[in-house]
């Protein structure tokens, strides 16, 4: 929580008659934010399940697809390609000026042509020094202390969705396979490589 919980009720106005208004302000706290995102580890602004993990709606006016609850690993950049093909539109043609797609479309599986969107890409993420990479049913996450063991960890989302149960000393090869497809992407994707937890209010 850092400073700001005597900040906050020494800046702010929280009065239950007040919130909401202009010098207020609501805000959970470490304890409940864990709370609220049950039974996932941690919660926002870490790479856990706590932190990434959360709902997406979506409505289509003209019924391509119909109301169902369903789960697979979507990001926020596969948003624009799944638009594109609900438009039926071509992304224009890379090239100066223009930085190429990286998402995919999730049509086919709101549509039910397919059971996930990434199939076996590997995907990763990088957040104030902690790095996480799912590819398939599995997860590969690297929290810093105090909240994580600062070393690689292992776990099947698909079955163990809370991390609880870290394996990647029951397969090595899969580990290393995996921790080999994060360097490829922070390489790619210029990532800063930090050895500790630099999350704002969380540095000494």
């Amino acid at each position: 929580m850092g400073q700001n919980e005597f900040w906050i009720p020494a800046t702010f106005d929280n009065r239950i008659e007040n919130m909401g208004k202009q010098n207020s302000y609501v805000w959970l706290g470490a304890g409940w934010a864990q709370a609220t995102v049950s039974p996932y580890k941690i919660y926002k602004s870490y790479t856990t399940q706590g932190g990434i993990k959360s709902p997406a709606l979506f409505y289509s006016s003209r019924k391509r697809f119909s109301p169902s609850k369903k789960n697979s690993v979507m990001t926020v950049m596969d948003i624009a390609p799944t638009i594109l093909d609900l438009a039926d539109a071509n992304y224009p043609r890379v090239s100066k000026g223009t930085i190429s797609l990286t998402g995919r479309s999730a049509l086919d599986f709101l549509t039910n042509k397919t059971n996930n969107i990434h199939g076996n890409q590997p995907i990763g993420w990088e957040l104030y020094g902690n790095r996480a990479l799912i590819k398939g049913n599995h997860k590969l996450v690297l929290t810093w202390p105090p909240e994580g063991t600062g070393r690689w960890e292992l776990y099947d989302i698909q079955s163990d969705p809370a991390e609880a149960e870290d394996i990647s000393l029951d397969y090595p090869d899969l580990t290393k396979e995996l921790i080999n497809d994060w360097i490829i992407y922070a390489n790619e994707n210029g990532v800063a490589i930090f050895e500790r937890d630099i999350g704002y209010g969380r540095y000494p």
